[in-house]
């Protein structure tokens, strides 16, 4: 999934939709976050969601950051996983 723009509780909603829709097919989830502009406490947590299902996918979850509001936003996610 790529997000540009706001990583918000609009974004979130849809980062929950994703996960929720991927079946047992599933082997891996790709989240983007190198267009990430700006990020509200809603949408790293729901980065930190996604990443607390990693062991549900046998390759993971990969994450791709390409800013400084990206990377921020990922470290953020990652405290609470």
């Amino acid at each position: 999934m790529v997000i540009v723009g706001a990583l918000d509780g609009r974004a979130a909603s849809r980062l929950a939709e994703v996960c929720d829709d991927c079946g047992a097919e599933t082997t891996r989830l790709e989240l983007d976050l190198s267009g990430v502009t700006m990020a509200t406490a809603e949408g790293v947590a729901a980065v930190g969601r996604c990443l607390a299902l990693r062991r549900r996918f046998c390759d993971g979850v990969g994450v791709v950051v390409a800013n400084e509001v990206g990377r921020r936003a990922l470290l953020e996610s990652m405290s609470d996983v």
